[in-house]
């Protein structure tokens, strides 16, 4: 029975540090904002931000995957997160619009992890052609201090590019809508116009037939 206590014990502990560590790490992301984006061909560049949300990071590591068939990398600079209260060592952002990639790996100098939230890194992207991508975060490590791994929840984006001409195509049908929405209230106006006079001639002929025929009287 005393060896039975022992091991109910021991799983209990067990399960109450399992559920410590799963509230730890679902509280932990890193994460691409805005998560969606519906932009156009005339919008030249667009940027993005990838957020980490955590404790005791140290360090990170992650590629960046789109379609460089839509939209293509311009340049990568690094966020603050990573930089409170230390200096931080960035590997300069290697970018592969080939291939629809870019690496990025930044560390604090301090052996001391950050806690919170913020920007690591910033991406600013050109508009190429319309269509639809994704922008998938990959072989994202994230480090500790003693370069133990932090498990992160990763959330991805998507961008949707549109045509410029659909727009304008649009903006056309707008304005044609309203250029007959106000010929139609001109038309209606003068309608209403000629009404009022009909009435006001129909009012006085019939004051002045009451005139005439009491003067004849």
């Amino acid at each position: 029975m005393q060896n039975t206590a022992k091991i109910s014990i021991k799983t209990g502990l067990g399960i109450i540090g399992m559920g410590v560590l799963l509230g730890t790490a679902a509280s932990q992301s890193i994460s691409i904002e805005p998560e969606y984006a519906k932009l156009y061909t005339y919008n030249t560049t667009f940027n993005i931000s990838v957020k980490l949300s955590g404790d005791n990071i140290a360090g990170v590591q992650f590629n960046l995957n789109y379609n460089p068939t839509i939209i293509e990398a311009e340049s990568v600079s690094e966020g603050n997160f990573l930089k409170n209260n230390s200096a931080v060592l960035t590997i300069p952002a290697k970018i592969d619009n080939n291939l629809g990639a870019v690496k990025f790996a930044s560390a604090r100098v301090e052996k001391k992890g950050v806690y919170g939230s913020g920007n690591i890194a910033e991406i600013t992207f050109k508009i190429k052609n319309p269509g639809a991508t994704d922008i998938k975060l990959d072989n994202v490590k994230i480090k500790d201090p003693d370069l133990n791994t932090i498990k992160v929840k990763v959330n991805n984006a998507a961008v949707t590019v549109k045509n410029t001409s659909e727009t304008t195509e649009t903006k056309q049908q707008t304005a044609d809508e309203k250029t007959g929405n106000t010929a139609q209230n001109s038309q209606n106006s003068k309608n209403n116009y000629f009404l009022i006079i009909s009435i006001i001639a129909i009012f006085l002929l019939v004051i002045i037939s009451k005139f005439i025929r009491d003067k004849s009287e």
